[in-house]
């Protein structure tokens, strides 16, 4: 009798323990958390307006970002936003006293990479432009205009910026991998 009622109790905690663990997003500064998964960074900015995704989760679905976004604003996620794909927009943008610049790096990794640029927080989400390695790896890749690319990035005023895949950079780690773009000719 005991193992009958003691048994599936047990199976069903192991079932429960053996489930992957979900994800639970980092703050990279105030007001702006990322969640890094084996597919990728995404990118949750939280503005008076309402939240901002970076290569976030497709309409609809729910992730730790959007359920972060919806318990700490009133408006949800308000916009999404990628860094590489078609480019649809470009240029400034304003949610509330936040300012957010979408600026096109050309077709070097993807059909079109785009740098998500929050300057008040001096970060820039930049995709698979910063994801080693740092070597041409198609041959839709081209290495002068990758070069191109991330010198424009550290025109930038950033002291963060978010890969694509992989931890957060500093500034001497883009220009490094700045660096490692020159040794791969």
């Amino acid at each position: 009798m005991f193992s009958r009622l003691v048994l599936p109790l047990l199976l069903s905690a192991a079932s429960l323990s053996a489930q992957p663990a979900v994800p639970k997003p980092d703050i990279v500064k105030t007001g702006l958390f990322m969640l890094s998964t084996p597919t990728g960074n995404a990118l949750l900015r939280l503005t008076p307006e309402g939240g901002i995704l970076v290569d976030g989760p497709r309409a609809g679905e729910v992730t730790p970002l959007t359920k972060l976004s919806r318990r700490t604003t009133d408006n949800a996620v308000r916009a999404s936003m990628v860094t590489e794909g078609a480019i649809v927009m470009s240029g400034a943008m304003h949610f509330g006293p936040i300012e957010v610049k979408v600026i096109p790096m050309g077709a070097v990794r993807s059909a079109g990479d785009t740098a998500i640029y929050f300057a008040d927080l001096k970060v820039v989400a930049a995709g698979r432009l910063l994801t080693r390695p740092a070597v041409k790896t198609s041959a839709s890749d081209n290495l002068e205009q990758w070069k191109r690319a991330v010198d424009a990035l550290l025109q930038l005023d950033f002291d963060t910026a978010i890969p694509a895949i992989g931890p957060a950079m500093d500034r001497a780690a883009v220009e490094r991998f700045r660096a490692d773009l020159n040794a791969a000719q």
